[in-house]
């Protein structure tokens, strides 16, 4: 795996938010980027952890974002993308599907529980 990462390139039309950084981020990550033509952002309250994603990835940018302190970032960001992948507690859900449906953004989540 010697290929380069390729930093912002999204120069393609397909762009994915992945909201939270934690243990299930990283096999979504690599999953989403297996299509080439797509590019990921990955935001978290922690950009260490965005980061550490992030270096592993091609094609992934890391973003610091609290959605609950930052709803005008979180408005911009997806508004921005294709899809919203939501790997959030279940209970920022509510919040995250709110705002994609402000932004006409479609949106997925691994929850079982909203």
């Amino acid at each position: 795996k010697n290929q380069p990462k390729i930093l912002g390139d999204f120069s393609s039309g397909k762009k994915a938010l992945v909201l939270g950084a934690g243990y299930v981020s990283a096999p979504v990550i690599e999953y989403l980027t297996r299509d080439k033509d797509l590019g990921v952002t990955v935001a978290a309250a922690l950009k260490s952890e965005a980061d550490k994603v992030a270096l592993a990835h091609e094609r992934t940018e890391p973003v610091l974002l609290d959605v609950e302190e930052r709803p005008d970032l979180l408005d911009d960001l997806i508004k921005s993308h294709d899809v919203v992948v939501s790997l959030l507690p279940w209970t920022l859900h509510p919040l995250i599907a709110q705002r994609a449906i402000a932004n006409k953004t479609n949106m997925v989540t691994a929850s079982y529980l909203s």
